[in-house]
């Protein structure tokens, strides 16, 4: 019998690592982890819950390369005190056939210091709109000092066993801050035009590439538009996507918008799959695997997605906290009894409920893994 949806699960090259299939876990913080950035049990469960479910390919994020960078309640990668769990971690997405990977993230000017302790830093000294408290322009040899925290954490991630790094440089994060005008005054070579704003990004690439080796899939995370008054276009993300290609990025994940964050989290009253031109603009002008996301819900629109040629994988973030079986039923010849996401945005991104941690408004087990192991509900669905 054909498998049903065959781009979708054929395997795909991503650097040197084959994957099993064309499904990312894309990146999101699960608001789980204690002050210190360390794993918990609780979360441990959430990403080995989606692992078994079938997905190839699990970023974990965002994990904060210094404790400046946090926006609270994030995994950490800035110490190696975190190595053991995010071993952990790491093993346990891996027995279930996933490729491992974790997104190494600093928020820059995008958190407060009341939650890092430490003033904030930017490329230029300018608010974020939302957060609203000044940051410090880095100079020169903090930058560099920055670029070498990216590095510290890959190799703490390659200690701890993870078969990829993304870098986080969307959504208005200390990367994007640099890339996107609105954020960057700078006069030096770190401002102005696109490849001085493209320099900070492109040194932490190299710094990251030089530190995991040619063999390890290394991903960067763009905004393709910004969706903001002077902020990144899509006539500037293909361009800067090719400049990561050739510095040696394997895959780029498209995604969109900027804090406020009804743009980097789509919610129903925008289209199913509502970034896939974006990610189009930037498969057209690299030759690498390029990821998009966006309200991709089924395996239905997927599929439909990679025959256009949009994208050569999709990325899922809430549809497989809705369904973490999401694959497995999609394989199985069984798409009609996935627990479609609906775009609601109740449990997983919503700060009026006071805890951030994730949960599901159609998904009842959502964040309590641990809690409901021993009574899962519903099936378990099994090749």
């Amino acid at each position: 019998m054909p498998i049903p949806f065959p781009l979708l699960f054929t395997p795909i090259q991503v650097g040197r690592r084959e994957v099993k299939n064309r499904i990312v876990m894309t990146a999101m913080s699960g608001h789980m982890a204690p002050d210190d950035g360390s794993l918990t049990e609780r979360e441990l469960a959430f990403y080995e819950r989606r692992a078994r479910g079938g997905v190839g390919y699990i970023v974990v994020g965002a994990a904060f390369v210094h404790p400046s960078g946090s926006f609270g309640a994030q995994l950490g990668i800035h110490h190696d005190d975190m190595i053991p769990g995010l071993s952990r971690l790491a093993a346990t997405i891996r027995q279930h056939g996933a490729v491992a990977s974790i997104q190494l993230h600093h928020a820059g000017r995008q958190t407060n210091s009341r939650v890092t302790g430490h003033p904030l830093i930017a490329p230029s000294a300018v608010p974020c709109p939302i957060k609203q408290e000044m940051p410090r322009a880095l100079s020169r040899d903090e930058i560099a000092e920055v670029v070498d925290w990216y590095g510290q954490g890959a190799r703490r991630a390659m200690e701890a066993g993870f078969d990829g790094i993304e870098v986080h440089g969307a959504h208005g994060y200390l990367p994007a801050q640099f890339l996107s005008p609105r954020a960057n005054k700078r006069t030096d070579d770190y401002g102005g035009s696109l490849e001085n704003r493209a320099r900070f990004i492109i040194a932490v690439v190299r710094r990251v590439r030089r530190e995991v080796g040619p063999d390890i899939p290394l991903s960067v995370k763009i905004s393709g538009h910004e969706y903001a008054e002077d902020g990144l276009t899509p006539a500037e993300t293909p361009l800067i996507a090719r400049m990561l290609q050739d510095a040696g990025v394997d895959m780029v994940a498209v995604s969109a918008g900027v804090a406020p964050y009804y743009m980097t989290v789509p919610n129903m009253s925008l289209p199913r799959g509502c970034y896939t031109e974006l990610s189009r603009a930037v498969k057209d002008l690299c030759t690498i695997p390029i990821s998009t996301v966006g309200r991709i819900n089924t395996p239905e629109l997927a599929e439909e997605i990679l025959q256009r040629g949009d994208a050569d994988l999709i990325s899922m973030g809430r549809p497989l906290i809705s369904d973490p079986d999401l694959p497995l039923k999609a394989m199985s010849g069984h798409p009609d009894d996935i627990c479609i996401c609906i775009g609601c945005n109740k449990g997983c991104h919503d700060p009026t409920r006071g805890d951030r941690s994730t949960a599901c408004l159609l998904n009842a087990e959502a964040g309590y893994e641990l809690e409901l192991r021993e009574y899962r509900l519903g099936y378990r669905w099994e090749l």
